[in-house]
């Protein structure tokens, strides 16, 4: 199954699926937890438009807020991404749609910009380059380029994540871990007892998740076979991520970029023999 991804139509197909999964929990969360967005909420606009210079931007975003726009951009976002996935690859309802969901996933990160996180920019990327390389008149070269900048891009996430780990103290003696769950947000009361104290385990868990992100750009020129070590590790990862300290978006955003690696790691393969 996996080589299928060889087809730029199957990588992108994929991709949009997993992206679609995650933009779709995102906006039922936000309608759920749109009390946050209110003047009693945490991610209040009239805090959150500090950062913002007066200009038409900030302008533009107040007239959202002020108008009670907010939620009607995520039920325009879940319509346009349930369009989207019942579309066909390559039309211009596909495309329409996928650019009014980069339209509306920008403003909504905007407003939320401080609940912000990785996940959020990986989808902005892989939104923008799907939007500007899977348009009804694309050609083959223009496919091969989005998905080889999805891919570096992930790639470069994992390494940057893992040489930040190696300079940081707590991850090299084997504290972050430990530290991380036990947290109120992040923790897990159950793991914290059962890591606490224990060195050797919290060593294993630091060490082996700074290494593999830092050897993580190696999947794109690993055989096929070796290299998809790493991708079982990332799924694993962010999977327990998700179920244990929440991060769910960070999933599907990073498992959306995986199709992308496997279309490049096939065509580099064949590029090289």
């Amino acid at each position: 199954m996996l080589y299928q991804l060889a087809s730029s139509s199957a990588a992108l197909q994929f991709t949009m699926i997993f992206l679609s999964i995650g933009m779709l929990i995102t906006s039922l969360e936000y309608l759920v937890n749109y009390k946050l967005f209110t003047s009693e909420g945490l991610l209040d606009w009239r805090i959150i438009n500090i950062r913002w210079k007066e200009g038409p931007l900030k302008r533009f975003l107040r007239f959202v807020i002020d108008n009670n726009l907010f939620n009607a951009l995520l039920i325009v976002r879940v319509i346009l991404i349930l369009t989207m996935v019942s579309s066909t690859m390559y039309s211009n309802t596909f495309w329409a749609s996928m650019i009014g969901i980069a339209i509306t996933y920008a403003i909504t990160t905007l407003v939320s910009f401080y609940g912000s996180d990785g996940s959020d920019q990986m989808t902005n990327i892989i939104l923008i380059t799907v939007c500007l390389c899977a348009a009804p008149f694309t050609n083959d070269d223009l496919i091969f380029i989005g998905f080889l900048f999805i891919a570096a891009q992930s790639c470069l996430s994992y390494l940057v994540a893992g040489v930040s780990k190696l300079f940081s103290k707590a991850w090299r003696n084997g504290s972050a871990v430990q530290d991380i769950f036990r947290t109120r947000t992040y923790g897990s009361e159950k793991i914290y007892k059962f890591i606490k104290g224990k060195k050797g385990i919290n060593l294993f868990l630091c060490w082996s998740v700074i290494i593999i992100e830092m050897l993580f750009p190696l999947v794109l020129f690993l055989p096929l076979q070796y290299g998809i070590v790493f991708l079982v590790w990332g799924i694993t990862f962010h999977f327990l991520n998700s179920v244990i300290m929440g991060l769910n978006t960070f999933f599907w955003a990073f498992l959306a970029s995986y199709p992308s690696i496997i279309y490049i790691n096939l065509h580099l393969a064949n590029y090289m023999s």
